[in-house]
């Protein structure tokens, strides 16, 4: 019996149901069954009941699991503080978020009183995420929801509005508010399905039951269409990278060739009915201990997305009363 055979069990016992759990494992039905057949040889006993094709975990199959649970948690532990020692040693930090730069955008001031800190920083799904703070020694993360599930803390640190971002060429361009039922047959370019800022857009068509009109999808960020000229259409993109654009545009010239922002600033809409925003915390695992430099970047991360969160805010009432 090795830990991954372990491993399966105990998906497959959250989700009492094969078929789900082999997807989630990237395994065959069949190669599942076998493992579990090979858990419960190992047992002694079963430890699920079958019934008419579906299976249920029986009373054994839960005092196993409970045990199991208890035994990969000092394993882990056990592993977090290894991995945890190493970095002490080698003045590492490993962290991610769930989405592109917003975690590396604020770090400059960090590494100039740090110099000899290394910082392993990953862009991750809500699921690597999860993954990597229970298993993979992860330090922690920034994401805009709560990881799903148990064993993990999760400590908010702002909230922001979610702003329409419209080109020139717009017909909602004079707009300074619109609501999510006049955006029916707008011409839309977002990210793609499963990113942060996505999940949160598509919560609000949905609430008010509109089916987004898209015509670009794309990882490359918010303001990639308006940089390669699509000015008709419009997009949506977090306070804090607005105001961000928006500074960095009125402080000097921009050089065309960066495709990171619009050649021509958009013009920001604040979204009602429904009002979308996004909330930003901090994850980590339950009753992990930071060495002295982790605890030191993950105090400096709190505090300077309060205040960014905080100057966006400003930002956007100043933004709005002059435009």
């Amino acid at each position: 019996m090795d830990l991954y055979q372990l491993e399966c069990f105990q998906v497959v016992a959250r989700m009492q149901h094969i078929s789900n759990a082999a997807a989630k494992l990237h395994l065959t039905q069949p190669a599942l069954s076998k493992i579990i057949f090979r858990v419960e040889e190992y047992v002694g006993y079963p430890l699920f009941d079958r019934v008419k094709g579906k299976i249920y975990l029986n009373e054994s199959g839960q005092i196993f699991l409970s045990h199991l649970d208890t035994m990969f948690a000092e394993l882990n532990n056990g592993l977090d503080q290894i991995r945890a020692n190493a970095r002490i040693a080698d003045n590492s930090i490993y962290v991610a978020s769930s989405a592109d730069s917003i975690l590396a955008q604020s770090s400059e001031r960090f590494f100039a009183s740090h110099p000899d800190v290394k910082i392993k920083y990953l862009v991750s799904t809500p699921e690597q995420i999860r993954e990597g703070l229970l298993q993979k020694g992860l330090d922690f993360a920034l994401t805009t929801m709560p990881p799903a599930g148990s064993g993990i803390d999760w400590i908010p640190v702002g909230e922001e509005e979610i702003l329409l971002i419209a080109g020139d060429k717009s017909p909602l361009y004079g707009e300074t508010e619109v609501s999510f039922a006049q955006l029916k047959d707008v011409d839309i370019m977002c990210e793609c399905l499963g990113g942060d800022l996505r999940s949160h857009v598509d919560r609000c068509f949905a609430e008010a039951k509109i089916r987004p009109k898209i015509m670009l999808e794309s990882t490359a960020g918010a303001s990639m269409g308006f940089s390669i000229g699509n000015h008709r259409a419009v997009s949506f993109m977090p306070a804090h990278r607005f105001m961000q654009i928006y500074q960095i545009h009125h402080s000097g010239p921009v050089d065309e060739a960066d495709g990171l922002f619009p050649r021509v600033i958009p013009r920001a809409i604040r979204l009602k009915d429904p009002v979308c925003t996004q909330q930003v915390g901090l994850a980590s695992r339950t009753g992990s201990q930071f060495g002295k430099v982790t605890q030191e970047f993950y105090d400096y991360i709190l505090s300077s997305f309060r205040k960014m969160y905080a100057d966006a805010q400003e930002f956007v009432r100043q933004y709005f009363e002059n435009n």
